[in-house]
């Protein structure tokens, strides 16, 4: 028969493997959830509002606009110095 100091003893030589075990085996009580499919698929706020939207639209094209109005004119720039130092005829 085993006595309670004896069974103490078994025990706590056994308790931290039990411990161990019990701790890496362990289940989480709380895991992060999907979010629900009425939150999917109600549309999420745009970054931009509605109002900017042609404003962005108008941006990038004159800043296109400018840059190859830019390129010419540097262009027709570098044509009339060949010109006047009589590297290029016109």
């Amino acid at each position: 028969m085993v006595t309670c100091s004896r069974m103490a003893a078994i025990t706590s030589l056994a308790s931290p493997t039990v411990h161990s075990v019990v701790q890496i085996n362990r289940v989480p009580i709380w895991t992060p959830t999907a979010p629900k499919a009425r939150a999917a698929a109600s549309p999420r706020p745009s970054a931009i509002p509605p109002a900017a939207i042609p404003a962005v639209i108008f941006h990038r094209y004159l800043s296109g606009r400018v840059d190859r109005i830019v390129v010419r004119m540097e262009e027709q720039a570098m044509k009339m110095v060949e010109v006047m130092h009589g590297q290029r005829e016109k």
